[in-house]
């Protein structure tokens, strides 16, 4: 009742936590791992509490804790990142059957990563993420067709495994069958797979899409539209298409000519580009040469 004068006892420390204990001794075990993995998800801010509770649900046999804490270890995310220990928890789950895991155990084996390198075992486990539709997997076993790493090369299973994970938006996979057909001199589907390639975000396409505008390759050669592709290729950070925009810039095609331009796009293509530094080299003793 409102008024009411509460004559109860404080609850003493001790008997709280017998309370706690006794209501422990009712929870089962998958339900505390259930529920520090929760604590894990929510705790997402503070990546090293998140990271300490995924640890106790992993320690409990909980799968997706598992899972997490592997992730952690690989990224470095609220722990000191070790691709050994990561490679050790994935490969706690790899009898499960699962896509996620059987493609990041191949990630560890294809770059050596907390493990001995291997393609051919590699493969093996992207196939068996690719049989049941991870269209990573599937880019991975495309890739690995075409550059022979861990099986014969063939450039058909290439094609088709890359086709595969396309036909699921994979990026990189409608990127590199442009790539394909540009080599094989198809330039109709190189542009069409480039084009999808850019839908979906890929900066590399912008390049290589130029570079067939800029050439006339497939379609009526636009010095405009190569400066286009190449420009929003180059502001995304693409150092190949740094450096053609600085040609274009240096010569005035598709564009106004601007030594600025030139020499700030080949800067930003030098830092990983030995061709641009040279160029850089070159300019700065054509412009001493005009002043001496």
């Amino acid at each position: 009742m409102i008024g009411e004068v509460n004559n109860s006892k404080p609850v003493s420390r001790d008997r709280k936590q017998q309370a706690i204990k006794i209501r422990a001794e009712f929870i089962s075990p998958s339900e505390q791992a259930d529920y520090h993995f929760e604590k894990g998800q929510a705790s997402q801010i503070n990546s090293k509490e998140a990271f300490n509770q995924f640890k106790i649900a992993a320690d409990m046999g909980h799968l997706n804790g598992i899972m997490q804490v592997a992730y952690a270890f690989f990224n470095g995310r609220g722990v000191e990142q070790s691709f050994e220990k990561a490679f050790d928890y994935f490969c706690k789950l790899a009898s499960f059957n699962i896509d996620v895991v059987d493609y990041a155990i191949g990630i560890c084996y294809s770059n050596g990563l907390g493990v001995a390198q291997s393609h051919e075992i590699a493969f093996g486990y992207f196939k068996k993420a690719a049989a049941v539709g991870s269209k990573e997997a599937q880019y991975m076993l495309g890739c690995a067709y075409y550059h022979g790493l861990g099986i014969p090369r063939s450039e058909k299973d290439a094609i088709h495994y890359l086709k595969k994970a396309a036909s699921q938006d994979q990026d990189d996979a409608l990127f590199n069958l442009g790539r394909i057909y540009d080599v094989k001199q198809d330039y109709q589907e190189a542009i069409k797979y480039y084009v999808l390639a850019i839908d979906l975000g890929n900066m590399e396409a912008y390049n290589n899409l130029g570079i067939l505008y800029e050439q006339g390759l497939g379609v009526e050669q636009s010095f405009e539209k190569a400066f286009r592709n190449y420009k929003r290729a180059a502001d995304a950070g693409v150092s190949h298409a740094q450096y053609n925009l600085a040609l274009l810039y240096k010569d005035g095609r598709g564009t106004l000519q601007s030594d600025t331009e030139y020499l700030h796009y080949l800067t930003l293509a030098a830092q990983t580009l030995p061709d641009a530094r040279f160029a850089i080299k070159l300019f700065i003793k054509s412009e001493l040469t005009k002043i001496l």
